[in-house]
């Protein structure tokens, strides 16, 4: 018997976890802050930072369909080429739909990639809080002096809940995401800015 409940767990993990490698050409969800540039090379997600201020983010994946106590463990590669960038990878939650949207911090690990001249693997396991129904992971850019271009690969992702989304199932639709607006768009992912409240009539 406990055989059985350990098979049935093994598969039922399997089927939570997911990888992504950037060989399908994409790119990113979504960024905060001064990201310059977000460029797949030869199926490797590359970031440039400008202006160099602040820590810019690419959001390389997210998981829907939560409810709070979930665990999400996510491993990353990435390159540091010099002393100039840094990485490091971080959460935030979101609405579960609009991946503009913020529900506050997940935090993250206090490690980086810093091992200039080689890839490193960074790794952490997050408990999603009560009552959060979206997650977001992000690739953190640490830049200094002129700055170097920060690369990330090799993305595993395990949950056990919800829906796993990387950069290739993910296709931008702006809108309305407000649905206490007039013009509120059932469709959209993404709010363009365009909710109406009071004068859809006119």
């Amino acid at each position: 018997m406990k055989n059985a409940t350990f098979f049935i767990y093994f598969i039922f993990s399997i089927l939570l976890s997911d990888s992504y490698d950037w060989n399908d050409g994409g790119t990113i969800l979504g960024s905060y802050g001064n990201l310059g540039s977000a460029t797949n090379v030869d199926g490797v997600l590359v970031l440039t930072e400008d202006p160099i201020s602040g820590t810019p983010s690419a959001y390389i994946a997210a998981i829907s369909g939560l409810s709070g106590g979930e665990t999400i463990e996510a491993c990353v590669e990435m390159y540091t080429p010099d002393s100039n960038v840094k990485g490091r990878i971080w959460g935030h939650y979101y609405d579960g739909v609009d991946m503009t949207s913020y529900d506050g911090s997940a935090s993250g690990p206090d490690d980086y990639a810093d091992t200039y001249g080689d890839w490193e693997i960074l790794c952490n396991t997050w408990t999603v809080e009560a009552g959060k129904v979206g997650f977001i992971l992000e690739a953190r850019m640490y830049s200094y002096n002129e700055g170097s271009p920060l690369s990330v690969d090799n993305l595993t992702i395990n949950a056990s809940d919800g829906t796993i989304i990387f950069p290739s199932d993910f296709e931008i639709i702006s809108g309305c995401t407000d649905e206490s607006a007039c013009n509120f768009d059932s469709e959209a992912n993404s709010d363009d800015g365009s909710c109406l409240y009071n004068d859809c009539l006119g």
